[in-house]
């Protein structure tokens, strides 16, 4: 655990032994942590300094944590006051159900993760990637903010998610997900909710999908 008020950047790497790490910071804008194969989970803090402020438009906090295959999501506690954009790269504990629930996040990658059912309720959430879960089967999203989506190579799930509620969606891509199925009525009672989307790609899904869908 350190107390660093006026430090901008932590980055911790190869550290076997680590299994939690707490960062106390005012003016925090990147913390990476990599290859630490025993980490189970972290805390970042704000602290309030004279240098804090000072900030008048902090910048998003960035959390990349990259090959730390064991860490919890209950294990992972971020600060409610951030904008926090947060990159998970093969660094989640295989498990069978996770949620994660936060104001703050605007944008968030899951990338290599064995978990067969996701649930997000991040109402600040825009930018959602999941990509390389081949163990994935549900997705269930509450973020009204929704601009953009990307699912990709999640050859196990069964079901696309429910994205009536993001009517702020522009942009959709759903790629490699072989055992989707009812892809054509999930397209004729989602597309016409997101009045904002601009661009829809559908990939290597299975099931057919009608020429008959309009969008407003």
């Amino acid at each position: 655990s350190v107390c660093l008020p006026k430090v901008l950047t932590v980055h911790i790497r190869r550290c076997p032994a680590l299994v939690g790490v707490t960062v106390k910071s005012g003016v925090l804008t990147e913390v990476s942590l990599e290859d630490c194969r025993a980490l189970e989970g972290f805390q970042v803090n704000t602290v309030t300094t004279p240098l804090t402020s000072h900030t008048i438009d902090p910048e998003i906090l960035q959390i990349r944590v990259r090959g730390c295959k064991m860490v919890r999501v209950e294990k992972i506690l971020l600060p409610k006051d951030r904008t926090i954009a947060l990159n998970l790269y093969k660094s989640l504990a295989p498990c069978n159900t996770i949620g994660i629930t936060h104001t703050g996040i605007v944008r968030m990658s899951l990338n290599g993760f064995s978990v067969s059912k996701l649930s997000l309720k991040c109402p600040a959430l825009q930018q959602l990637e999941l990509v390389q879960s081949t163990q994935l089967s549900e997705v269930s999203l509450d973020a009204p903010q929704m601009q953009a989506l990307l699912i990709e190579n999640c050859f196990n799930l069964e079901a696309l998610p429910d994205l009536k509620a993001c009517t702020s969606l522009s942009w959709l891509r759903i790629a490699q997900a072989s055992r989707v199925s009812g892809v054509d009525s999930w397209l004729s009672t989602t597309i016409p909710c997101l009045l904002g989307l601009r661009e829809l790609e559908i990939v290597s899904c299975h099931g057919a999908i009608s020429p008959q869908i309009v969008h407003p």
